[in-house]
């Protein structure tokens, strides 16, 4: 005898909260009602929230840059698989910078157009969704420096421009609006002054603002490019001038946070990592546990790489204070390495050529695996999602 039960959209609800990404989509065309109730806020928001709470996110990591195919790495197989990518922004020259994610969308920069058309797209992998902003409205005269036209991120990221830091790149949410925004930071590599020039792009509004802040502090150069978001602000590593030059020592340094909502700034102060402090190349700012963290590169040589690492927190978001060294990372004797990223616990360092290599921050195990090439310059964690970049 058939059977004339029928699920409620409660219980239909509750069925599809508990597959992943792919096998939802799916559903999409089974009818336009399935495909309302999946695209709704409600099932976005519990779907995510569902996936963090049963800490369901992918043990896959993205491997950056991009140069012809997205890869990922998975730490539990030791290997690198191809993910699909048709973003628009990829041709011949490509050459992308992926950092994020939030909420699993995140922010593609092609590098080598940086500064002819700073290129940029928001993208979730796991829906295929893309947004590509407009052109920015930088030009090579808002750098102050017609040597600056013919140079690519891969120069600006190296010897020249690394000296003067001149350009930096945001990705974040306003968390009033739950809208994302992109904020391009820049200033003149011929002048010194207290003015921090931005243009601020707002998804809703779909259109780049430009925006001025004067600093209240010395002169400022940003020495890391891409932005960590935390708490609803961006973050960047600042050198402050110290009397009359840029210091390469502590306590020349400061964190420069930026808040989405309000579209202002401020200075958080940095750890006291002691007069002896030289800055490295790979000392750079990351979140841990929810919490801000400062990867202080130690014993670094002449190439930037370090052999031991520490990773400093602030307990509570602005406080001084708080700032203590939870971590200490120390590569294998003879050898040096650049810090990729820390994931779910774990510290990824490229050491050498030859090897990738994470540490368990808590049990201090140690995995190692063979790479490929010597091109990752990061690692960033895969998140799947179901969020909309642009919302009904």
């Amino acid at each position: 005898m058939a059977s004339n039960t029928t699920f409620t959209d409660e219980i239909m609800i509750e069925i599809l909260l508990k597959l992943p990404v792919k096998s939802i989509l799916r559903c999409n065309t089974l009818s336009k009602h399935y495909y309302s109730m999946i695209h709704s806020q409600y099932f976005i928001g519990r779907h995510l929230n569902l996936g963090r709470l049963e800490d369901n996110f992918n043990d896959s990591l993205i491997v950056t840059p991009m140069v012809d195919s997205l890869r990922l790495f998975n730490r539990r197989s030791g290997c690198f698989m191809e993910l699909e990518f048709s973003s628009s922004l990829v041709d011949n020259l490509s050459k992308l910078i992926i950092f994020g994610p939030i909420d699993g969308v995140y922010c593609v920069i092609d590098d080598r157009n940086v500064f002819r058309r700073l290129a940029i797209s928001l993208w979730n992998p796991a829906t295929l969704e893309e947004f590509v902003l407009p052109v920015t409205p930088l030009t090579y005269d808002d750098f102050g420096d017609d040597g600056v036209a013919e140079l690519t991120l891969d120069d600006y990221l190296g010897e020249f421009l690394t000296r003067e830091n001149c350009l930096a790149c945001g990705f974040g949410l306003d968390i009033i609006t739950n809208n994302y925004k992109v904020v391009i930071i820049y200033g003149s590599i011929s002048e010194i002054n207290n003015d921090m020039y931005m243009y601020i792009f707002n998804v809703s509004e779909r259109r780049w603002i430009y925006h001025v802040e004067h600093i209240a502090v010395n002169s400022w150069r940003i020495t890391t490019f891409v932005g960590v978001f935390l708490g609803g602000a961006c973050h960047w590593i600042c050198r402050f001038l110290h009397g009359n030059i840029f210091s390469y020592r502590y306590p020349g340094y400061q964190i420069l946070a930026f808040d989405m909502s309000v579209e202002s700034s401020r200075a958080i102060s940095f750890p006291d990592v002691g007069d002896g402090y030289a800055w490295s190349k790979m000392t750079s700012i990351a979140t841990l546990d929810g919490c801000l963290a400062l990867i202080d590169a130690r014993g670094n040589d002449v190439e930037g790489r370090c052999s031991s690492f520490n990773v400093w927190v602030m307990a509570e978001y602005g406080v001084t204070e708080s700032w203590s060294i939870m971590y200490k990372v120390s590569l294998s004797p003879g050898i040096v390495g650049r810090f990729l990223g820390i994931t779910r616990g774990r510290f990824y360092v490229r050491e050498g050529e030859e090897w990738l290599v994470s540490y368990d921050l808590d049990s201090q195990d140690v995995e190692r695996y063979g790479i490929q090439d010597n091109s990752i310059c990061s690692l960033l964690p895969y998140e799947e999602s179901l969020v909309r970049i642009i919302s009904s």
